[in-house]
């Protein structure tokens, strides 16, 4: 087999920790993790390290919290977690670090809540908190200015906190958005034990709310770090699955590794295969046997109209379905007559437009085209399976822009935005390959399995870990390890598995309803 990645500008690629979960990650460096899942005493257990805190005032164990329970506080009782012995041995006096805490605030202060706090007047003195105008700020003497995080906290929601530094510049994080606060190397004072909840060591600055999996890391959190935290927040998720030769599309539920069906979203198709969901709930299914036609679902499984049909709207079969930045419906047809092209409908008026031809008769030639997947430049990537490459148009006008790389038969596509990386399978070889953007390697295989099939046709990060459909063994399995895998849902359901669909981010209910629609962030694939 021949396989030649190489590196281009926009994109590269690094390797996979085969333990393929987001948490593998986001413990590097953790030193200290309160997760509040007490529900009695007065100990709130570190789970990393060896700092217990104690419960003090009126905290309140057990309330609802967005990974099993959390501490309430509440200002009136004086209600903090005090953390005895951390001065010196959590947070460092110069060297990089980060906080971060999942809080829900229940009203404005006066002045401001505690979060995470140092304070008590001394030299160095520190703390994350709440502002009178419900916005996220840091506080250091001697070093950087104070400065909120424009964002309103009092919502009655959770939301995801945390401070960095890293080589002596900071910035504070509120869910997704990270807001750069200046430079600064003044120390951090190592004299005073930190509290969760209110001032260092002084009564006042009681927060007023729910926390939440409080930690602590010796190294600055990366936004890709900051986006699995918020992914683990919750390991749920509702799934299509386009069961192709059975004519059907099977919605589950995904909880942590189990699937559990759920019920027939569609059936009496003709071949469907790729599936894409719009901002508004909407489901598009494409059918890819001859003369098929690309129909629209609402959220529950209802028809509402066919879009487009082969043979009057456009030619060639119904491929892979991506919803584009701009909220337009892409399809690539990959057989079928005069097919190896890229269509974009409009998903206002469905009007069907030619976005990428087959060739531009200099740079590049589509040839059986499998895959699609948006990337988080806004440009769209494209395997040409016999043309052995993976190709990128400009996401706005079409344009060619170069190759990702040179693979041999490249087929299935997907963004996992989780963990910033491309995944694509290969036609002929069970072959699985990781395309990474924030580093410098052009392409790393991170699945090998000799023994599996030739036809891996769809691959996906799903809560926490890599699933691939095998159209040619009737599975949907997951990756394990470098060459192992196991079986979720085997040929006695399915018969030629074509792509999955994630409807929904994988959010508690109660984080802000902005978190379940990151788009390019937090929202897999919507094909």
């Amino acid at each position: 087999m021949r396989t030649t990645l190489i590196r281009m500008p926009l994109i590269a690629a690094a390797a996979l920790s085969l333990t393929c979960a987001a948490e593998a990650d986001i413990t590097t460096g953790l030193i200290g993790q309160w997760r509040f899942d007490e529900t009695s005493g007065t100990t709130a257990v570190d789970t990393i390290g060896t700092l217990d805190g104690t419960a003090e005032g009126g905290t309140t164990l057990g309330v609802a919290g967005v990974i099993d329970t959390a501490f309430g506080f509440t200002p009136s009782t004086s209600d903090r977690v005090q953390l005895d012995g951390s001065a010196a041995s959590l947070v460092p006096a110069t060297d990089d670090f980060s906080v971060f805490a999942w809080v829900k605030v229940d009203a404005a202060p006066a002045s401001q809540y505690h979060i995470f706090s140092s304070n008590n007047g001394q030299v160095g003195r520190a703390n994350l908190s709440v502002n009178s105008s419900g916005q996220l700020f840091w506080f250091q003497n001697g070093g950087v200015p104070e400065t909120a995080a424009p964002v309103n906290l009092v919502d009655g929601q959770y939301h995801l906190v945390g401070i960095t530094r890293q080589s002596n510049n900071f910035t504070l994080h509120v869910d997704n958005q990270a807001f750069a606060i200046g430079s600064s190397a003044g120390a951090i004072s190592q004299a005073v034990d930190w509290r969760v909840g209110s001032y260092g060591s002084e009564s006042t600055g009681f927060f007023d709310g729910s926390i939440d999996d409080v930690r602590v890391y010796d190294r600055a959190l990366s936004s890709k770090d900051v986006n699995q935290m918020i992914y683990r927040a919750g390991s749920t998720a509702d799934v299509l699955i386009a069961d192709t030769l059975n004519g059907r599309v099977l919605k589950y539920h995904v909880d942590g590794t189990t699937w559990t069906q759920t019920g027939v979203f569609a059936s009496s198709l003709s071949q469907p295969n790729g599936m894409a969901q719009d901002a508004a709930g909407n489901v598009y299914i494409g059918e890819e046997f001859d003369g098929g036609s690309v129909l629209k679902y609402d959220r529950n499984g209802v028809l509402l109209g066919t879009v487009a049909t082969e043979g009057v709207d456009f030619t060639g079969r119904p491929e892979a379905l991506e919803i584009g930045p701009d909220g337009n419906l892409y399809m690539s047809v990959a057989f079928g007559t005069d097919s190896d092209r890229v269509y974009m409908i409009d998903t206002a008026t469905n009007a069907v437009s030619t976005f990428a031809p087959t060739t531009d008769s200099v740079n590049y030639t589509l040839d059986n085209p499998r895959g699609i997947a948006f990337g988080p430049d806004g440009n769209l990537y494209v395997t040409s399976r016999e043309g052995d490459t993976i190709t990128i148009f400009d996401g706005s006008s079409g344009a060619y822009l170069g190759e990702l790389a040179t693979v041999d038969r490249p087929q299935g596509l997907s963004w996992d935005p989780v963990n910033g990386r491309f995944l694509a399978t290969v036609f002929g070889t069970p072959d699985i390959f990781n395309f990474d953007v924030d580093t410098s390697v052009a392409g790393v295989k991170i699945f090998d399995n000799n023994t599996g099939s030739s036809a891996y046709l769809d691959v996906e990060y799903i809560a926490g870990n890599i699933y691939f459909t095998d159209y040619s063994s009737g599975e949907l399995r997951m990756i394990t390890g470098a060459s192992t895998s196991s079986t979720i849902i085997d040929n006695t359901v399915l018969n030629g598995p074509g792509h999955l669909l994630v409807l929904s981010v994988p959010t508690p209910a109660a984080l802000p309803a902005g978190l379940a629609m990151l788009g390019g962030l937090l929202a897999r694939r919507r094909r």
